[in-house]
C-alpha cells in the first residue's frame, strides 16, 4: 500500500542532491525565503510557512518576495506559525503585498507555539525561548492529525 510522502525542506545547503526525493513527495514544505529552492533540494512548493514578525517579514512585504517567486507554480497553502500575545503580526500585510488572498492561509495558535516553547525548556532552562519557523512547523506537522498518514 503506498503511503503519502512528505517532505520538509529548511534552507541549510545541501551537498548531495535530493532533489528526485523532494519533488517526488505528495506534499513538499518549506520556509521562508525557501533559500534552497532548486539548489539541489527540487523545485516543487506545495507549502510555504513564512515567518511573520520581526524585520525579515518586513522584506518579505517590500520586496513582495512571494509575488515574484514564478519558481512556486503548485503553492496553494501560506502558513504563519507566530503569534505571540506581544508581537506585531504581519501577516495581513504579507497577504496584501504578496497577492495571496486565493492561498489557504493557516494560522497557528498561540497555544501551540506556548506548549512547543514549554518542550524545550525541558532540555533548555534559558528564560526566553523563541522556536524557529521550521521547528514551529515541524511540531504544526505532528500535532495535525491531516499528516498522520504521511511518510515524512
Amino acid at each position: 500500500m503506498h503511503r503519502p510522502k512528505l517532505a520538509i525542506v529548511g534552507n541549510a545547503e545541501q551537498h548531495h542532491d535530493f532533489s528526485k526525493q523532494i519533488d517526488d513527495c505528495d506534499i513538499v514544505i518549506r520556509f521562508n525565503s525557501a533559500a534552497t529552492l532548486g539548489k539541489n533540494t527540487g523545485t516543487k512548493t506545495d507549502i510555504l510557512c513564512v515567518r511573520n514578525v520581526g524585520e525579515p517579514t518586513k522584506r518579505l512585504i517590500q520586496e513582495q518576495s512571494i509575488k515574484t517567486y514564478q519558481r512556486f507554480p503548485k503553492l496553494s497553502e501560506v502558513w504563519f506559525p507566530r503569534l505571540f500575545v506581544d508581537a506585531i503580526d504581519l501577516s495581513s500585510e504579507i497577504i496584501a503585498s504578496n497577492d495571496l488572498s486565493k492561498m489557504q492561509i493557516e494560522y497557528f495558535s498561540i497555544d501551540m507555539n506556548l506548549r512547543l516553547e514549554n518542550e524545550l525548556r525541558r532540555y533548555n532552562s534559558e528564560e526566553m525561548i523563541i522556536p524557529s519557523t521550521g521547528m514551529l512547523a515541524i511540531w504544526y506537522i505532528v500535532e495535525n492529525d491531516r499528516f498522520k498518514s504521511y511518510d515524512k
